[in-house]
């Protein structure tokens, strides 16, 4: 198997990047939202850049920060957790 190099895995290569503009796939999601990964393992796996499953990755922080937040309810006294 050939070297690959980081900077393929980054910026798009059509060499590597067999997903490019295709829908996520629930599965393609688990499995890039898995930490235990390295990422250059999950870039080749999903035929996806480095770049585009960090970005799913902080999506992902972001609306569970949002979930957390939209359970608090604004009443006109305060505010009361849900």
């Amino acid at each position: 198997m050939e070297k690959v190099k980081n900077k393929d895995l980054i910026n798009y290569n059509p060499k590597y990047h067999f997903n490019h503009n295709k829908p996520w796939t629930s599965k393609d999601l688990e499995y890039a939202l898995d930490y235990r990964n390295d990422l250059k393992d999950i870039s080749l796996k999903l035929g996806r850049t480095i770049s585009s499953i960090l970005q799913k990755r902080k999506l992902q922080r972001f609306w569970k920060e949002a979930d957390k937040y939209s359970r608090v309810k604004i009443i006109p006294w305060g505010i009361k957790g849900g």
